[in-house]
């Protein structure tokens, strides 16, 4: 089922990008209704590579592609939510798709889109490091140790419990 305000929304944005598009590039934008699950996941099979949104980048939307093993090359922004990405990359040992300027963002997201080569042997370590994504505990480890020290009032997280000058 559409949502109200899907179509809307639609050529909005597609009256938006008509300012600084060609009709060409236009009819290369497909901006896809609601989709149940499978359908969304069906959606992976038909992409190369995927800019990560900015400046908040993805979480969900990123661990989607790599289960479909689709690159997503990432800009981090100071922001947390504009970080997810990096994280995951780091943690797979996978750091080329980290982005350190647009410029670059602009020229890896090219390469992998065009050097098939290139995507496949990205695509297999991105599966191979889905299954490390899902069995890795550390993050658990450390926030059940980080718990653990607040409630024992531990000397090397008092500062977190102090309230602040602003408080």
């Amino acid at each position: 089922k559409e949502l109200p305000m899907t179509d809307q929304v639609g050529k909005l944005v597609k009256a938006r990008m008509r300012k600084t598009l060609t009709e060409a590039e236009l009819r290369r934008l497909v901006l896809l209704p609601p989709l149940n699950d499978q359908d969304y996941a069906d959606t992976f099979k038909a992409v190369d590579v995927i800019f990560d949104s900015f400046p908040f980048g993805g979480h969900t939307s990123t661990l989607d592609a790599f289960s479909a093993g689709v690159p997503v090359v990432t800009l981090p922004t100071d922001l947390m939510s504009g970080r997810c990405t990096q994280g995951f990359y780091h943690a797979i040992g996978l750091p080329e798709l980290i982005a350190g300027s647009f410029d670059e963002y602009v020229e890896l997201t090219l390469k992998v889109g065009t050097d098939k080569q290139y995507r496949a042997a990205l695509s297999a370590k991105i599966s191979a490091g889905m299954e490390q994504l899902k069995t890795d505990k550390r993050s658990v480890v450390a926030w059940n140790q980080l718990l653990q020290d607040i409630v024992h009032g531990e000397d090397k997280v008092r500062h977190l419990l102090a309230p602040t000058a602003s408080a």
